[in-house]
């Protein structure tokens, strides 16, 4: 028995251990009604609300941030008092933990969005707080698991963060949805609770994670985790069955987010680490009988991909649209919305629909409303105390109300759903002008683009994003925008071609859903490539524990890096968000911790 099994966590590494469980179970799932403030970078820039109520991410980020202060003084202490761990400050990670701390606090310092920057844009709050907090949890994380015996404690945590996570996933996956019960409204909405259930409108799951996409990345995320470790921790183990039935409702609900990123990071994290810890153990121990297996593991989880696509209607669906906007690829593929497209030329507005070309010549109170250049029957009209003149008209089972003002006129369309639509136009030089949201005059197809031409519409419209994010990162080679700066660089007036590849010209975009043009964007291309560093590192660091050790804590370093990996994968549709962050930070962190942990071990067993 070796020294390190036989130890046992100090009052201090306890203490450690409690705020690490607030860290990786609390913080994902916290669900709190707050009412916060808009701050005034975004005040009439984006935002024309002055307060806006939040439920998954700005009470999360408080407790993150708190957790982050406490974790930070209880390491300085026992560093201090020689009590518990330390902190490997010379190792690669931690440096490299350094370097993004460091770049996060100068794109902050340099920001011209100062406010948000440091707490971040609204409905998100991953400001410059948020992000050491990240870093904070990473590099206690990694000190923490340096030693096995306090390793095996972040098991369990992950353990029943799975379990709490995959009950509620898999209830709303089932229709039974934790949200709307009596109980939990009143918890979450607190004081505002009005006697009315907890509702929003998504019709797949997501969890505590603010949205389906979000949801899917932490499902692929702790799901691969889960699953890699039932797979190959020892029979006799009991954490085994544990996580076992974590993969089970943890997998169910990454399938009914209906979010292909989801599916893509948990086929690819569990795909490739079974690949790469099989084709290790052939060349570690010569055991080619190991390649039919690693041939074996990946029919099963094609098979399981194609039953996911084929038993799941909406990402069948999503595929098809994927599969047309590629057939399609360098011509405009076809509008699968009702509003399709606009043009303003002199004083004609016109707007193109599925059901024809709705337009009007601008007169100021005499302008009227025509469809395929015929006069539409006024409904009703009636003239405001302030001069506005409202006219209504019924056409297509849309309620269309064209408002017109002395330089200006606001179509607004209300379906029989309720959705409504709103069109700002206005008169400049005697010519009629299409506006943004704050009646500012914009001008077709002048916005820089790179890439997607033609597909636009490829994964749920990010085509469109990419194609407007991607000159964003050559404007931050060194240092960024600022921390959750996007929405505030992001081209938002881009009206036109909002109506064109999202059916709404005033949508705001506040998030590249990319993770990596976000980190790049935000912070810089430095960042990027430091991070990416950081990854092979801990790849590297796995591989090589994995090679040389027969520690316990293997099949852990391969879960972590099944999660990892489709953390990583799902990034590529998805972005960081203050729901899913902090469980990738720990895992990333405890990854490392582990690996030191068994190339430790194999060393003192080698001098032993």
């Amino acid at each position: 028995m070796t020294k390190q099994e036989i130890k046992k966590m100090n009052a201090s590494d306890i203490f450690v251990y409690i705020i690490l469980t607030v860290s990786v179970i609390l913080v994902p799932l916290l669900c709190a009604a707050s009412d916060v403030p808009v701050n005034s970078d975004e005040y009439q820039v984006i935002r024309s609300s002055q307060v806006l109520t939040d439920y998954f991410s700005y009470n999360k980020g408080k407790l993150l941030i708190t957790c982050a202060v406490v974790l930070v003084l209880a390491i300085g202490m026992q560093i201090a008092g020689r009590d518990g761990f330390g902190v490997r400050f010379k190792s690669l990670p931690v440096i490299l933990c350094g370097v993004l701390a460091v770049i996060v606090i100068l794109t902050a310092l340099f920001s011209k969005y100062h406010k948000v920057s440091l707490q971040g844009a609204t409905e998100r709050y991953e400001g410059l707080w948020v992000w050491l907090s990240y870093l904070i949890l990473f590099t206690g994380t990694l000190s923490f698991c340096d030693e096995k015996y306090r390793a095996k404690k972040m098991l369990y945590l992950f353990a029943v963060l799975g379990i709490l996570t995959g009950i509620i996933g898999f209830g709303q996956a089932m229709g039974k949805d934790i949200f709307t019960t009596e109980f939990a409204s009143k918890l979450i909405m607190g004081d505002k609770w009005d006697g009315n259930v907890f509702k929003l409108n998504f019709t797949s799951v997501f969890g505590t994670f603010y949205n389906p996409n979000c949801a899917g990345m932490f499902y692929s995320m702790l799901g691969s985790f889960s699953l890699v470790y039932a797979l190959f921790a020892p029979v006799k183990n009991k954490m085994k069955y544990v996580f076992a039935l974590c993969a089970v409702l943890l997998c169910v609900s990454a399938v009914k987010t209906d979010s292909i990123g989801g599916i893509m990071g948990l086929v690819g994290g569990t795909g490739i680490t079974m690949i790469i810890a099989l084709l290790v153990s052939v060349i570690a121990s010569k055991n080619y009988k190991a390649l039919s297996a690693a041939a074996s593991v990946i029919v099963v989880l094609i098979v399981g991909c194609i039953f996911a696509f084929n038993f799941n209607p909406i990402l069948s669906q999503k595929l098809d649209v994927i599969r047309t906007a590629l057939s399609r690829s360098g011509t405009e593929s076809v509008s699968p919305f009702f509003y399709e497209k606009a043009e303003v030329s002199g004083k004609t507005a016109k707007l193109y629909t599925k059901a024809g070309v709705y337009s009007f010549d601008y007169k100021a109170e005499n302008t009227e409303l025509l469809l395929d250049d015929t006069v539409l029957d006024i409904d009703s009209q009636k003239k405001e105390n302030n001069g506005v003149t409202a006219k209504t008209y019924l056409s297509n089972d849309i309620r269309w109300v064209l408002s017109l003002y002395d330089n200006y006129a606001v179509l607004q369309s209300t379906d029989k759903l309720n959705n409504e639509r709103s069109f700002l136009f206005g008169e400049f030089n005697s010519e009629l002008k299409m506006l943004d949201k704050f009646y500012n005059p914009v001008e077709p197809n002048n916005t820089k683009t790179i890439g997607f031409k033609g597909l636009e519409r490829l994964g749920s419209n990010r085509g469109y994003i990419w194609s407007r994010s991607i000159p964003l990162l050559f404007k931050h080679i060194i240092l960024g925008s600022g921390p959750d700066t996007f929405v505030l660089e992001f081209p938002q007036n881009d009206v036109y071609s909002k109506l064109e590849f999202l059916n709404n010209p005033y949508v705001i975009l506040d998030k590249p859903h990319n993770l990596y043009l976000q980190l790049g964007i935000n912070f810089g291309l430095v960042f990027l490539v430091v991070f990416i560093v950081l990854i092979f590192v801990f790849a590297k660091d796995t591989v090589k524990a994995a090679s040389v050790s027969r520690s316990e804590l293997v099949p852990m370093c391969l879960a972590i890096c099944a999660g990892i990996l489709a953390y990583l994968i799902t990034g590529l549709t998805t972005d960081s968000v203050v729901s899913v962050s902090p469980t990738f930070w720990c895992l990333l962190g405890c990854g490392f911790g582990c690996a030191h942990s068994c190339v430790g071990e194999k060393d003192e067993q080698t001098d032993n």
